[in-house]
């Protein structure tokens, strides 16, 4: 399995977030909406996980991990961001 480095999967996140701007621009949502949003994609990727092979499973999971971490950006930046300090 490939890795990859830090910078490679924020860039993957960031595109995400482009992607959905620009497909809806005039959304907002609160931070619940986007915990609604978020377990729908969990949920479509575990069902995928039980139903597909190996490579469509690995598929299917980083599309899901991708738009996830982009949900969860959204919803800092319309609703604000708490920063974990003393790091």
């Amino acid at each position: 399995m490939n890795k990859n480095s830090r910078e490679d999967v924020f860039g993957a996140v960031v595109s995400e977030r482009i992607y959905q701007q620009y497909r809806w621009p005039d959304d907002k949502h609160s931070n619940v909406e986007y915990l609604v949003y978020i377990q729908h994609y969990v949920n479509e990727a575990l069902k995928v996980a039980s139903t597909s092979d190996e490579a469509g499973v690995l598929n299917a999971t980083r599309d899901a991990l991708r738009k996830i971490a982009a949900l969860a950006v959204a919803a800092q930046e319309e609703n604000g961001v708490l920063i974990r300090e003393g790091w």
